[in-house]
């Protein structure tokens, strides 16, 4: 099941994507769904829902007060090709919802930095909530995945992680959650990411340095993690900052991430990012008319 937070002009409604059709849904279906506790019902026919959807943006999937996790230096080509050290524990980051804009907006390019990298990142959802998660549990608490643009000012990075991974609008996340039983192989997700269609970055979740169920252990021994909670990751081998000479995003730019299974995610580097533009829901059309 494919779930999308969309928005019709000041409106924004979740809406649920299965072989069934497609739903509006509240927050507490999209809760029981990444929970894996609860279907949500009366389905309506895809025709009639497609012209709902008809000029719908797509927006960050996220739950509300739902908490977005990073994960840094998580991939052993791309530890080595920024020349910092294997990391003991899984190095983390929080990033602040007002950085990260959904598919189809446009990405900000800093005007106090022209340092701007992209780093792809497959990223899943907390289903079932928990605090202190065994190893061997891990699993089911995992309730979906997305696609996750982990744009980093580098030359801010240095002074503060924070603030380089934090700057307005230079992330992106979506462009739907995709519910983690329709996925064939969690352990083993491609993604690729690419600029101006240009392949950077082609790896695969199997080669983590800390699996999926690493990170949920680790994260909820201080914290508790909560339904809807966005992790992260990290970013594999073929970042810009990496590149003979360094290729630094500009205003133009096209950044698309895919991850088999879940989707693309896909925006263009702007000067200015403010008000967002039609995302694309025929991947959701789709999915309802299966």
């Amino acid at each position: 099941m494919k779930l999308a937070r969309i928005r019709h002009g000041a409106e924004v409604r979740w809406v649920a994507a299965g072989h069934e059709g497609l739903r509006i849904l509240s927050q507490q279906d999209v809760i029981d769904a990444l929970r894996h506790t609860g279907a949500p019902g009366g389905w309506t026919d895809a025709a009639a829902m497609s012209s709902e959807l008809s000029g719908a943006a797509l927006e960050v999937p996220f739950v509300e007060d739902a908490a977005l996790f990073c994960i840094g230096l998580n991939y052993k080509e791309h530890v080595e090709e920024v020349e910092r050290d294997m990391p003991p524990f899984p190095s983390v980051f929080l990033r602040l919802a007002r950085s990260v804009v959904g598919h189809g907006y446009p990405l900000a390019m800093p005007s106090s930095s022209t340092a701007y990298d992209f780093e792809g990142e497959v990223a899943f959802v907390i289903g079932k909530p928990g605090r202190h998660i065994a190893l061997a549990d891990a699993w089911d608490h995992v309730g979906g995945f997305t696609v996750f643009m982990d744009g980093s000012v580098r030359d801010v990075q240095k002074q503060s992680l924070t603030a380089g991974k934090n700057f307005h609008a230079s992330g992106a996340c979506g462009p739907w959650i995709v519910t983690s039983e329709k996925i064939s192989d969690v352990a083993a997700m491609r993604i690729r990411t690419t600029v101006n269609g240009r392949e950077m970055q082609s790896s695969s979740t199997d080669k983590l340095i800390y699996s999926i169920p690493r990170i949920v252990h680790y994260l909820s021994t201080f914290t508790e993690l909560r339904t809807g909670d966005i992790i992260a990751t990290g970013t594999p081998a073929g970042v810009g900052v990496s590149r003979e000479p360094a290729l630094w995003l500009k205003a133009g730019d096209v950044v698309e991430v895919t991850v088999d299974g879940v989707g693309a995610l896909r925006n263009t580097v702007a000067a200015d990012a403010s008000g967002g533009q039609v995302g694309d829901v025929q991947g959701l059309r789709q999915e309802g008319e299966k």
